[in-house]
């Protein structure tokens, strides 16, 4: 594809790319996405819910770079979140520790779920979250 089609790439408009989604999570690759999707409707059945297995494989990816204690802050921000209820149905969750990033619901329960799965596996029953299949579905992902 000819450069002046697909547009000029300046210094100033990588680094501010850069600056304002440093973790890439707004950046979606169609190539890892249509490997994922293909993975995660092989290895399911009716009992997985597929949304919440891709956000928890895009959580866990999100929180590997991250220090135990840092996961651990954010998971107590999700549960800030969360004790005031998080609606599958509905957009526009935040934290205020990922800044420049909405959740909808789904997405955020999955990345409550990761965080304290990452952080404080101890305590993860006491979330009495039904997602332990998920979960594993995405970390298998993962492993390929």
């Amino acid at each position: 594809m000819p450069e002046d089609e697909h547009g000029k790439k300046t210094i100033e408009s990588v680094l501010s790319k850069m600056e304002s989604d440093p973790y890439g999570l707004n950046t979606l690759d169609p190539s890892k996405e249509r490997k994922m999707k293909k993975f995660m409707e092989s290895h399911s059945d009716e009992n997985i819910n597929l949304a919440v297995a891709m956000y928890m494989a895009g959580a866990l990816e999100f929180f590997k770079p991250m220090e135990k204690s840092k996961v651990k802050e954010l998971a107590f921000e999700f549960a800030t979140l969360g004790m005031a209820g998080i609606d599958p149905s509905k957009d526009g969750y935040s934290i205020p520790s990922i800044r420049d990033k909405t959740f909808s619901g789904y997405k955020a329960l999955a990345y409550y779920y990761v965080s304290w799965a990452v952080a404080i596996p101890e305590m993860l029953a006491q979330l009495q979250m039904p997602f332990d299949k998920e979960f594993d579905l995405a970390n298998e992902y993962l492993k390929l």
